[in-house]
């Protein structure tokens, strides 16, 4: 699967979504074929069925006790499907629950189609419409452990998620189609010229997404957190391991060098509680904290920023560090 999403049009975009099909299989004459989207999940696609000539019951009992992969060799080359876990429309509840009730699963007929082996098929499935607009979203990510330290640079280094630290270029839309948009490289695109392209992952009808351009090069954007050392130090015991609670006081600086104003969304993920922070944005509590001393959280500020404007944000917090 892929998509092409056309922002030709300052206010509407165009979605696209298309589908290659390769046969690998056997020759095919006339027969109705239909795409299915959804996490694939064929625990027994490893044992052969006693119904098999080639087969034996010991075999079958051999394979059946085998450690299986959720995706076998049937399965190497489909992608695995990721669930956006962005912002949600005003019909995402209602999109969620008719999703339910038939399972998230998708079957998208296309037809009946002749294909030889080893031939491909390339062809449109689906197009539609949508108001977007042009965000410049920054995520900021958690750098200390479930202890409350910072990563070191090696632990960075195995962590890629924290290498993503700048601002992007992104359009938001709310999902246009009847049907969930899969998990599928989308390429945006703007008057026949190439844009960028991006992962898109799992969308309900309904439920609002965004997708990244490029890096927001005129959007200057620094981060950094201080610990107050003028604060007491309170040593406590959790799970028989001593913490100090410390103050931690952070500050966002941004600065719109381009000469129109941009939107933009800033998403911070932090590990502690939080304190205080400047215009008020929202505090999301993160499931990862679950095995933590520290909770998870994440703020998110979704502000407008004036050509040339610079502007800055402080919040504070208060993590326990262990010692």
């Amino acid at each position: 699967p892929a998509y092409q999403v056309d922002l030709t049009d300052p206010q509407r975009l165009g979605l696209r979504q298309s589908a290659v099909i390769r046969n690998e299989l056997e020759d095919l004459q006339d027969v109705e074929v239909e795409l299915v989207s959804g996490f694939p999940s064929m625990v027994f696609s490893h044992v052969l069925s006693p119904l098999a000539a080639d087969t034996t019951w010991s075999a079958f009992f051999q394979q059946l006790n085998q450690r299986f992969q959720t995706a076998g060799p049937l399965l190497t080359n489909v992608a695995t499907q990721m669930a956006y876990h962005g912002e949600s429309g005003p019909s995402d509840t209602a999109a969620a629950a008719l999703v339910g009730e038939r399972a998230d699963l998708h079957y998208q007929p296309i037809g009946r189609i002749t294909l030889a082996e080893g031939e491909s098929l390339h062809l449109d499935t689906a197009a539609a419409d949508a108001p977007y607009e042009r965000i410049v979203e920054w995520n900021i990510p958690d750098t200390r452990d479930e202890y409350g330290a910072h990563y070191r640079d090696y632990q960075r280094q195995q962590r890629p998620e924290l290498g993503d630290d700048e601002p992007w270029d992104a359009v938001r839309f709310t999902n246009p189609f009847a049907m969930p948009m899969t998990t599928a490289a989308a390429t945006m695109v703007a008057g026949g010229r190439f844009l960028g392209q991006q992962m898109s992952m799992w969308v309900n009808p309904g439920q609002r997404t965004s997708l990244r351009i490029t890096k927001a090069l005129s959007i200057t954007a620094r981060h950094g957190e201080q610990e107050n050392a003028d604060d007491p130090r309170d040593y406590i015991l959790l799970g028989g391991k001593r913490f100090r609670q410390i103050a931690v006081q952070g500050t966002v600086e941004l600065t719109n060098r381009r000469d129109r104003p941009v939107t933009m969304v800033i998403r911070r993920r932090f590990s502690g509680q939080l304190q205080t922070a400047d215009a008020e944005p929202e505090l999301t509590l993160l499931e990862g904290g679950v095995y933590s001393v520290n909770q998870r959280n994440e703020l998110t500020w979704e502000i407008d920023l004036a050509p040339k404007e610079v502007r800055t944000l402080t919040y504070r917090y208060q993590v326990y560090v262990y010692h």
